[in-house]
């Protein structure tokens, strides 16, 4: 739900598009590319290879710290074995989103990847939502 409502804003901003017959929006929705697939299994069962793919430093969303070479945690395979866990992940203007969030709504991550100047796919956006650790804050 998280995911359809901040692609939702985003289409809005970026790629939906008004037609001159009609009221209604339509949104441009890409396939994926099977080379992406290949990226992304490479991405999480290489480390070396998955270090070279983050477009560092990426900013952290919520604090003034940037994710960086030094501060990063591998990111493992998600697995769709694991019922408590939902994956979404859509392709629009050369952008992969990817969301994988919680079924009861205690975590979410996000994640997006575009191709870069040599071509190859990177990680250029991340953020971490987590419930639990936001409520022991407050």
């Amino acid at each position: 739900m998280i995911f359809f409502l901040s692609m939702a804003s985003l289409c809005l901003l970026d790629s939906c598009r008004l037609k001159s017959d009609e009221s209604a929006l339509e949104i441009e929705e890409e396939s994926i590319p099977e080379s992406f697939f290949n990226f992304y299994s490479r991405f999480h069962n290489d480390s070396l290879y998955q270090v070279e793919h983050i477009a560092f430093p990426i900013p952290e969303i919520e604090g003034d710290e940037k994710y960086t070479e030094e501060n990063w945690i591998l990111n493992k395979p998600f697995s769709v074995d694991d019922k408590t866990y939902k994956r979404e992940i859509q392709s629009m203007n050369g952008i992969i989103y990817e969301v994988i969030y919680h079924t009861q709504g205690v975590f979410t991550l996000e994640r997006r990847f575009t191709k870069l100047g040599d071509d190859s796919w990177h990680l250029i956006f991340y953020k971490v939502s987590n419930e639990l650790d936001d409520n022991w804050v407050k």
